[in-house]
């Protein structure tokens, strides 16, 4: 239940948990075992941001898949491999990605969640146990409060650059008179 509890709350409505960042340097094609999402993919030889694509696109614009030359797009095959297009085998590129959170196996192991919210886990992991038994009447109250500490963990750590906000704040200002731009 623990690591099933884990796996939710870093999975949690698809959160771009900042203890979920990484990155990884190499060329292409290159296996990324713990790929959940990426966020972007450079080409530093070029120093040029490849366009995201999905397989489907690549083939529509080679069928052959035989072009080579400087990568334009980026995308991944299976679950891991990440490939360019046109081919190349010899830009250095870098993948910023969001990974997947390995399983808790060993005493030693930590969670990537910080240690001020790693309480959520043993709670999650009481819901799920709750839920194993059919008790859903137990469940149902430590999953509203579960939920709540998850949602303050995600204003306390996806809402960090509050510099340029993107609303107005209306005030009660006289107008009179004022015509607009």
């Amino acid at each position: 239940f623990i690591n099933d509890a884990y796996h939710a709350i870093c999975d949690w409505e698809g959160a771009p948990w900042p203890f979920l960042n990484a990155s990884t340097t190499g060329v292409a094609p290159m296996s990324i075992a713990d790929l959940r999402e990426i966020v972007y993919v450079t080409d530093t030889t070029m120093d040029n941001r490849l366009e995201q694509a999905t397989f489907q696109d690549i083939v529509d614009l080679d069928p052959s898949l035989e072009q080579t030359g400087t990568p334009e797009r980026y995308y991944i095959n299976g679950l891991t491999q990440l490939l360019v297009w046109p081919a190349n085998t010899s830009n250095t590129l870098v993948v910023r990605y969001n990974k997947y959170a390995p399983d808790l196996a060993l005493d030693a192991d930590v969670p990537f969640i910080p240690t001020r919210y790693q309480s959520v886990i043993v709670d999650m992991a009481e819901v799920l146990a709750y839920q194993d038994a059919s008790d859903y009447a137990s469940a149902a109250p430590k999953l509203e409060a579960v939920t709540a500490r998850i949602q303050r963990m995600m204003t306390g750590l996806l809402h960090r650059a509050n510099d340029d906000p993107d609303y107005i704040v209306v005030t009660n200002h006289d107008l009179t008179g004022w015509t607009g731009c």
